[in-house]
């Protein structure tokens, strides 16, 4: 094998691992994305259940992704719904830390 070709197989060795670790990366990112956005709207629709007199967990439950209604929170205050969930994420899993989202939003009668 030439030294030039020897070089390339260890710089493809080092290369697509690291490529796909950023690839996996983004799509974790994405993931975390949309769980946000889950849970505002899941915010919103506890907000909504509260002020129809129904069960905020529930409703707050059943907009959100499968990933995160097990791990999922909903404090009433006098005039504020928060909701509060861990995110499973693999960004999460190896830095360690759960990664905790709340959302929260204000209610008026």
């Amino acid at each position: 094998m030439s030294r030039e070709r020897a070089q390339a197989l260890v710089e493809a060795v080092v290369a697509v691992p690291a490529c796909i670790a950023c690839a996996l990366g983004i799509v974790d990112a994405g993931l975390l994305v949309r769980d946000r956005i889950a849970l505002a709207q899941a915010a919103d629709r506890a907000a909504i259940a509260h002020l129809d007199g129904r069960d905020e967990a529930a409703a707050a439950r059943a907009a959100l992704p499968e990933s995160l209604q097990h791990h999922m929170e909903v404090q009433v205050r006098d005039d504020e719904v928060v909701v509060v969930a861990r995110a499973e994420s693999h960004l999460a899993e190896l830095v360690g830390h759960p990664i905790e989202m709340r959302s929260s939003v204000e209610v008026a009668r």
